[in-house]
């Protein structure tokens, strides 16, 4: 929560902080170093997805995410490095997410693998680790290229980003793989334990459950409607961030 920061050279940034924090720094990261780096900055496709919801948790995120893009923004706005935000789709790995990993727990303690065959709903999971390969690669290819530059100016090199500098670009970073929420989840279950009581789940009952646990602490944060968004499809493209720079993400294997 240092907000002075330590004085120390700063070749690149990446902030993986809710986005609309980062105003909050705006003191430390206007000086001369930070204005010059490249940013790789984190928010999420939640700010599409989560736009038609009647929720007000739900518009209080979007609303949370569109402020701290427009805030990164202005912040960078006579930045002379260039800017990417991006847009992940759902995360997991690791051991700080709160979607798989909480569906791995719930499957660990109560040995039961639920069938919700009716939430088609397609999703492509990125993994953390994907999203921060990208990312730094991204900067090493910046940072080899103006190496490159300071050299021999005159030389020409291999590939550069051709990344515009005078506003923020987005893109959306997708997983490698489609899968609906169904097999999402019975991959996970999979994962978490061996055996256990499968249980098939038609969607008014899954209704009824979802309505009786939802006041618990580990589902206060799961939006009313959850149940209507496991029928929607939430699909994006990474071909703008292949543009810049080309990874392969792994398939969604929990």
């Amino acid at each position: 929560r240092n907000r002075v920061g330590a004085r120390f050279n700063v070749v690149g940034i990446v902030s993986v902080c809710p986005i609309w924090e980062l105003p909050g720094y705006a003191d430390f990261l206007s000086n001369s170093p930070c204005r010059e780096a490249p940013w790789v900055v984190l928010s999420s496709t939640s700010a599409v997805t989560k736009q038609e919801s009647a929720e007000r948790a739900s518009q209080a995120i979007v609303s949370k995410l569109c402020a701290g893009e427009d805030g990164v923004g202005r912040m960078r706005s006579e930045a002379s490095g260039w800017t990417i935000i991006i847009r992940p789709t759902l995360i997991y790995g690791g051991r700080r997410n709160r979607n798989i990993n909480k569906i791995k727990i719930i499957t660990r303690i109560l040995r039961i693998k639920l069938n919700i065959n009716f939430a088609r709903g397609s999703r492509q999971p990125i993994h953390c680790d994907d999203i921060a390969e990208w990312a730094i690669s991204l900067l090493c290819l910046e940072l080899a290229n103006q190496e490159q530059t300071t050299q021999d100016p005159d030389q020409p090199g291999g590939k550069r980003t051709t990344i515009g500098k005078n506003k923020p670009i987005r893109v959306d970073l997708a997983g490698g793989e489609a899968v609906s929420f169904t097999d999402m989840v019975k991959r996970t279950q999979a994962a978490a334990c061996v055996g256990g009581i499968k249980l098939y789940c038609r969607r008014g009952v899954a209704e009824l459950l979802f309505s009786l646990v939802h006041w618990l602490p580990w589902f206060r944060e799961v939006p009313k409607d959850f149940m209507s968004r496991l029928e929607q499809d939430f699909l994006f493209s990474s071909e703008e961030a292949f543009a810049l720079q080309l990874q392969v993400f792994r398939r969604f294997y929990p």
